[in-house]
């Protein structure tokens, strides 16, 4: 089985992260795996280089290189014309409509990696091109949207859960963990209220691990209202499980997501999760495994985790065991596997 992930690029996100870690099981499985990005965007690709898995960048940054890029893309599929393309978020999925035009043998497996589009034009074209995917993969039902295939299969996201059984190494601060792009469905700007809510009443540290378009707007922020002493800029991660291991919880106050990685490896680790219920969220956390609240108390459940870490800690020990047993991506990638095998003979 010849299986291509097509996706935007090589950036740091969640689902860069779970390409790399697909791509690794399809490799041990014995399939012929290539990665490609669309953009020149690269920040990992490293990660992939050590695990010797292929990959090529089409370098489509901007409309007078789409020409090349889609030549490229077309030149590759023509080569391997029965082949599984796997594109992940809007614009591989629609790329790979493309190439599904001049290769109609090559079979298409879209993840949207979001339950939220804003834009018309992008749900429009979603909907128009469904008929050209054979399968959508989505996180949880609730996900389901109208510019989905009505042939869709529930997948949810995984990770090696083994990277993050790391021993706790925690500051005698209490340390809370925003991981994520700073842009606007991850909310960073709120952090500003969060500290302003609690920061007479309670100690504490944000660690903004992430970089994105509001990074600066966030630093702005930060010393209009004087508050430098309640955070610290890590900048891209590239040790997530021994920044878990330093932090007491982690923060999520997204206005909309699909189902964050960031989630399974704070589970994985054991880290307490403050959480809004957006997204595929809820399919996973719970009153019982973590915190979910909307943002108007937001600041009131972190307040709970700093004064009674014992309970919090029992909630992340739930959330553990659920992940481990759930969401390794060994098992997660045996779906994906089966998937693919049942649309190549459809």
């Amino acid at each position: 089985m010849i299986i291509i992930h097509l996706l935007v690029g090589l950036g740091g996100g969640g689902a860069e992260h779970l390409v790399l870690e697909l791509a690794k099981q399809n490799k041990i499985a014995g399939n012929r795996v290539m990665v490609i990005g669309i953009t020149s965007i690269n920040l990992i690709e490293d990660k992939f280089k050590a695990y010797d898995i292929e990959y090529t960048s089409l370098k489509i940054d901007n409309v007078s290189t789409a020409i090349a890029g889609i030549g490229k893309l077309l030149k590759i599929i023509k080569k391997y014309p029965s082949s599984i393309i796997h594109a992940h978020m809007f614009h591989a999925g629609i790329l790979a409509c493309v190439a599904k035009l001049v290769v109609p043998s090559c079979r298409i497996a879209f993840t949207l990696h979001t339950n939220y589009v804003r834009a018309f034009y992008r749900r429009f074209l979603l909907y128009a091109t469904k008929s050209m995917r054979d399968v959508d993969i989505i996180f949880s039902e609730e996900s389901k949207r109208t510019y989905h295939k009505d042939r869709y299969v529930v997948i949810p996201n995984g990770i090696d859960t083994s990277k993050y059984q790391v021993a706790a190494n925690l500051p005698e601060t209490f340390n809370c963990l925003f991981l994520g792009r700073l842009q606007e469905p991850k909310n960073p700007l709120y952090l500003v209220e969060l500290v302003l809510k609690l920061k007479d009443e309670h100690k504490f540290i944000i660690n903004v691990a992430g970089n994105g378009h509001l990074t600066e707007d966030l630093k702005s922020l930060i010393r209009e209202n004087n508050l430098e002493d309640w955070f610290v800029f890590l900048g891209f991660s590239r040790d997530i499980p021994n920044l878990l291991a330093k932090s007491h919880c982690m923060i999520m106050p997204s206005l909309w997501e699909g189902m964050p990685i960031s989630i399974l490896e704070a589970g994985a680790a054991a880290v307490p999760i403050v959480s809004t219920p957006v997204g595929s969220i809820p399919s996973i956390l719970n009153d019982d495994n973590a915190y979910l609240t909307e943002l108007d108390t937001f600041h009131l459940n972190l307040a709970k985790v700093i004064d009674n870490y014992p309970l919090a800690q029992s909630k992340a020990q739930k959330l553990k065991t659920l992940v481990l047993n759930d969401y390794d991506i060994k098992n997660i990638a045996e779906k994906h596997h089966q998937l693919y095998a049942t649309i190549l003979t459809a």
